[in-house]
This record gives structure tokens, C-alpha cells and sequence, in this order.
């Protein structure tokens, strides 16, 4: 597979960029199946229209269902970046998602195909990460999130704490593609380690309303919060047992 950045359907995007970084869905051939996109709420509005089998409109995106099937055991997203070799990034990243990957018994994503250029790599993931909105957007932020890992950086959860205690101090963080989640982490952690010890997103495709419903309910509003296990504050959003800062 050697990927094809023409893309099937041209688009453009009505979205706030963030420093370069691009998603784009590739189909078997590795073909670009859309115009790639920073905005990652966009899978969320692909995975609607074709599980639901309508046709999605929303901030520039236009997509009609038919052009990639809701049932495959595997997908291929390309991942690029103007600035940073992602091809150094790739056992990090794969550590990282490996970690989420095990506490829900997904089937483990791989780095199928490297690009000549460095700042570019193609991720083979489980079609499990795309059962709902919630889900597929943990997937993408976990993606983001992944850039300041390392490999010898040891448990995610305990990472992501230490490195938004490190943010906060300094105001700075790289890569700077990964800024916009660590900024929005307070609003998102305890679900996040929620994921983390096997709960399981509730909701389907089928559930959601609209195109929009599916391209604001991401990680940040899972539905049916566990408040047993992780009861929320009233203010603030996190669970009295857990602690970022």
C-alpha cells in the first residue's frame, strides 16, 4: 500500500487549524478517501452518515454513505505533520494506544505502512474504535495526546498528569499539535481513566440524532457517566477520587 493523498471527495473544511496535524481515512488501496483534515470531530461525522446510511453535512465536510463500510475489522488512517517526524513518534504512539487498547480487549493497532516522508505514517486500528462517537473520539485525542510520549515514559495515566502539571507551569508543550488536549485535559481526565480501567462507552450510532450530536459528543460528554465508580464534583467536573494537578 503506498498512500494516495488525491482524494476521492475534495473538500474544504470550515475548521480550526491545528499546527499542520492531518487525519485522513484511506481506503484498502491507500487512497485518501477526503481532502485530510485537522479538525479530528470529522471521523466521528463519517462514522455517523455511514452507520446510519445518511448523507452528513457539517463545517465544510459533505459526505454521502456508501463510500466506506461501518462493518470492516480494520481501518487505515493516515497521520502527517509538516514540522515533526512522526516516523520516530510511531512506537510511542503505538505504546500509548496499546495501553487504552488492552484495558478494553481491542485488538492492537499497528503502524502498517510507512511513507518515504518521515512526517508521514499510516495507523492500522480496530474497526472496535469506532462503535460510537465517544469512543472514536477517545481514540483521536489519544492520538494527540500520545505526541510528549515516550516509550520509556511508563504508565499513560500517571504521564498525562505529570506532563499537564509541566504545561500548566510553562504555558508550552511539544509537539504543539498536541497543546489543544492537554489545555481541555481537567474536562475529560476521569473519563479518560475511566477508559483506562474498562468501562465501557455506552451508546450507538443508531442513538444519535444528528450529524451535529455526533460531532459534539465526543470524549468530553460520554453518556451514562459510571458516577458509581467515579463520582463527579458539582463544580469542576472531576471525580472527588481522582486527582490531576
Amino acid at each position: 500500500m503506498i498512500p494516495n493523498l488525491t482524494p476521492v471527495h475534495a473538500m474544504k473544511y470550515q475548521q480550526i487549524p491545528n499546527h499542520g496535524f492531518l487525519f485522513a481515512l484511506l481506503d484498502e488501496t491507500g487512497r485518501a478517501l477526503h481532502t485530510p483534515f485537522e479538525c479530528k470531530d470529522y471521523l466521528q461525522d463519517i462514522f455517523y452518515s455511514e452507520n446510519n446510511r445518511r448523507r452528513a453535512t457539517i463545517w465544510g465536510m459533505s459526505w454521502e454513505p456508501g463510500t466506506i463500510s461501518p462493518e470492516l475489522e480494520w481501518y487505515y488512517l493516515l497521520l502527517r505533520d509538516r514540522d515533526i517526524n512522526l516516523l520516530k513518534k510511531a512506537p510511542s504512539m503505538l505504546k500509548f494506544l496499546h495501553y487504552f487498547e488492552d484495558a478494553q480487549g481491542f485488538q492492537k493497532s499497528s503502524i502498517l505502512v510507512y511513507d518515504d516522508d518521515p512526517h508521514t505514517v499510516v495507523l492500522k486500528f480496530s474497526g472496535e474504535w469506532t462503535k460510537n462517537s465517544g469512543i472514536l473520539s477517545t481514540f483521536s485525542t489519544c492520538i494527540r495526546l500520545s505526541g510528549p510520549y515516550k516509550v520509556s515514559s511508563g504508565d499513560p495515566m500517571e504521564f498525562l498528569r505529570a506532563t499537564y502539571r509541566d504545561y500548566r507551569k510553562s504555558g508550552k508543550i511539544s509537539p504543539e499539535y498536541s497543546e489543544v488536549d492537554y489545555e481541555r485535559l481537567p474536562r475529560f481526565f476521569s473519563r479518560l481513566l475511566a477508559f483506562s480501567r474498562g468501562y465501557k462507552v455506552p451508546g450507538t450510532w443508531e442513538d444519535t440524532p444528528n450529524v451535529q450530536s455526533a460531532h459534539d459528543h465526543g470524549i468530553i460528554y460520554y453518556p451514562d457517566y459510571p458516577v458509581a465508580d467515579f463520582k463527579m464534583q458539582e463544580e469542576g467536573g472531576f471525580p472527588e477520587t481522582v486527582e490531576i494537578l
